[in-house]
């Protein structure tokens, strides 16, 4: 059974004003009082009644209450577990320029979950979000120029999108693939070529690459 911690005075009138807020339908102090209640974090953990805030956020139009529902159908907490319901959100989300929203569609994309898989479009997503600074688009932008998916395989952009990623405070994973390429013999003999026009992420990945290489099937991790 889930607890919750005793609240300050102060904490308490802010939580009194916030659901005082989202009674009058104001979609962030949805989003916010949804968030809490997922997370547990000042009051009792209900991911069904984060869904319900979340839900009335969204048809409300709110990007955030869109995206946030979409992961909760998308991972089956408070709903049901839905892939296509849930890309359907995150598409709504993502084209209300969402970040967050495209990365995860793009995630979506990229492993066939309630969409068709479609490396290109993952890519596509990916860079719309890298372009607003989004370290995990990054991180899974650079794997597809490793890879080849979707994208004309470069091991040298790669590197430079998990330098970028590494450098911002990505993931733990971002150094490493980044230290792995640095010990590549194809990626040091990419490297010593010469130089290609400079990488920017608006480009819809026609940039040239060393060569492609075989997509591999990893599936989504939790």
């Amino acid at each position: 059974m889930s607890k919750t911690k005793p609240m300050s005075k102060s904490a308490r009138e802010r939580l009194k004003l916030l659901r005082a807020r989202a009674d009058a339908d104001a979609p962030d102090a949805l989003v916010e009082l949804g968030y809490l209640h997922e997370a547990g974090e000042g009051v009792a953990r209900d991911e069904a009644e984060a869904a319900r805030l979340y839900r009335r956020a969204a048809d409300l139009g709110a990007a955030a209450g869109l995206n946030n529902l979409a992961s909760l159908h998308e991972s089956g907490r408070g709903v049901a577990q839905d892939y296509a319901e849930a890309a359907r959100l995150y598409a709504l989300a993502a084209a209300q320029g969402n970040a967050v929203a495209q990365t995860n569609l793009g995630i979506m994309y990229e492993y066939g979950q309630g969409v068709e898989a479609n490396d290109a479009e993952a890519a596509r997503l990916y860079r719309l979000a890298a372009e607003q600074g989004d370290l995990e688009a990054i991180e899974h932008l650079a794997d597809l120029y490793e890879r080849g998916a979707g994208v004309a395989r470069s091991l040298v952009v790669a590197a430079d999108l998990y330098r970028v990623a590494a450098e911002q405070g990505g993931s733990p994973e971002a150094h490493a693939s980044l230290q792995r390429l640095a010990a590549d013999p194809d990626y040091l003999a990419a490297r010593a070529a010469p130089p290609s026009p400079p990488l920017t992420l608006n480009e819809e990945g026609d940039e040239r690459g060393d060569e492609r290489g075989d997509e591999r099937g990893d599936e989504r991790g939790g």
